[in-house]
């Protein structure tokens, strides 16, 4: 099982080997035939990847909404302490190699390039061999981030699940960390109709006798989630009881934050904005510190001491990022109905306090068409006053079918619809120029992404989303 595969890349900025590549990657089906563990253990035994160097030195991170965003800080913090870190994430935005870091610095494109050919031609060997036993596009993006990892031996590898965790992927790091970030309805057909059949599958993305974090979900599932995961010998470390928020406060125009985790106080101010990202950070600081006084205690106290710059440089593209500041305007790539509403919450934070709570300025949004537009459009249309519909060239849904949506759930609102990126994010600019008000353009992955690579001048034709 793995992701649903998405992404763009620039043509413009990318050799032909490289684009050729990375479109041949991505055409790969995203699922295989059933569940792949299997596939997956033979192709690193074909590659000589030796998984138990992966052992004690993987991270997982799990849960429905904030993975990439604990992954990020979980990463800097570690990095902060003086380790190696490798990140494994998905999707990615612009390019591939996003997904692939050490460091903060992505894989090489001549790096990609040289693994893609050949774990593409163990591809090729294993499905000859085994005939109707084919390898899905997530499990040969693992691999080849297994093969880096192992070439490049970072001493720790902070790894975002695809999908679930029981059938997952990157379940075959075997790591003995893991963090369960999250919980919302979602891949229902794959994980179970009910929140705490998605949490046991989740959960189940690490070995046993273990240790699970669980950030901030319902009591009763925690309950619940103790239960199964005491069955596996796994500990659970429980947000707002064995870690929490010790304080939050403004400081200098920066949220400053303070973490206690036993006897440890953590302190910092988060670069990624919003209650949602001081949970977010609050349960990367758990499973990072959980992980390193099991692996580097030596390195305890300088992973406290940096912890403060850490959190503050730690970057997250596409979340809740701030793309201009004359006029304002802040996009998000959310894609989920949970997803959304979180980010809107975050963005509500931080709105003109002089402004009445449903008036947060200029909304420019579009959903794809294979998404809950009713949901989002829900959540989102009644805190603003003025929202434009477009389409991104991407999937996106009809215009007039968003603003029939924006409409029905905010009938006081000004709703006009615009056939384009470009001239929705013409008019956004007009408009908040004019009445000197902030623009959200949300709602879609790709209608976000579209919108910041036409205001940063490049054509949003040119993206490549898979």
């Amino acid at each position: 099982m793995g992701e649903n595969i998405k992404g763009s890349i620039m043509r413009k900025s990318l050799n032909s080997t490289y684009l050729e590549m990375v479109e041949k990657l991505m055409s790969i089906p995203k699922y295989g035939s059933g569940i792949g563990l299997h596939r997956f253990y033979t192709l690193t035994e074909m590659w000589d990847i030796d998984l138990s160097f992966f052992e004690h030195r993987v991270i997982h991170v799990t849960g429905s909404n904030g993975k990439g965003s604990v992954t990020a800080f979980s990463g800097n913090l570690l990095k902060g302490a003086g380790l190696t870190v490798g990140t494994f994430t998905s999707p990615h935005l612009l390019r591939f190699n996003e997904r692939i870091q050490i460091n903060n610095r992505e894989i090489l494109d001549c790096e990609l390039v040289n693994l893609s050919t050949e774990a593409i031609r163990l591809k090729d060997i294993y499905e000859k061999k085994y005939i109707g036993d084919t390898v899905g596009a997530f499990e040969l993006f693992t691999l080849i981030a297994a093969k880096y990892f192992f070439l490049n031996q970072p001493n720790v590898i902070v790894v975002e699940a695809g999908i679930g965790g029981r059938f997952d992927t990157t379940k075959c790091f075997g790591g003995h960390f893991a963090a369960l970030v999250s919980l919302d309805y979602e891949h229902t057909a794959l994980l179970g109709n009910t929140l705490e059949e998605i949490g046991y599958d989740k959960s189940d993305i690490i070995a046993h006798d273990s240790t699970l974090i669980l950030g901030n979900i319902p009591d009763n599932i925690v309950k619940k989630m103790i239960g199964y995961n005491r069955s596996k010998g796994t500990t659970t470390v429980l947000f707002g009881k064995d870690f929490h928020i010790e304080c939050s406060k403004n400081q200098d125009r920066e949220k400053h934050l303070c973490v206690r985790f036993g006897d440890y106080r953590v302190e910092g101010c988060p670069s990624l904005l919003g209650t949602f990202q001081e949970e977010n950070a609050s349960v990367a600081i758990a499973l990072s510190l959980s992980w390193l006084m099991e692996n580097y205690t030596n390195k305890v106290s300088s992973y406290i001491r940096n912890a403060e710059n850490a959190l503050l440089s730690t970057k997250w593209s596409g979340r809740l990022e701030t793309i201009s500041s004359s006029p304002k305007i802040t996009i998000d790539v959310g894609h989920s109905p949970g997803a959304v509403k979180c980010a809107l919450n975050a963005y509500a934070e931080l709105r003109d306090k002089s402004l009445p709570p449903e008036h947060l300025g200029i909304l420019v949004t579009g959903v794809s068409g294979n998404k809950n537009i009713e949901e989002i459009l829900q959540i989102l249309a009644p805190h603003f006053s003025y929202i434009i519909c477009t389409k991104a060239y991407h999937r996106g849904e009809t215009p007039d079918v968003i603003a029939t949506h924006a409409q029905k759930y905010n009938a006081l609102a000004t709703v006009v619809t615009m056939d384009t990126i470009e001239a929705a994010m013409d008019h956004s600019i007009k408009m908040a120029e004019q009445y000197g008000m902030a623009i959200y353009v949300a709602g879609g992955l790709f209608l976000s992404i579209e919108y910041s690579q036409a205001f940063r001048g490049n054509n949003p034709k040119e993206l490549i989303f898979f």
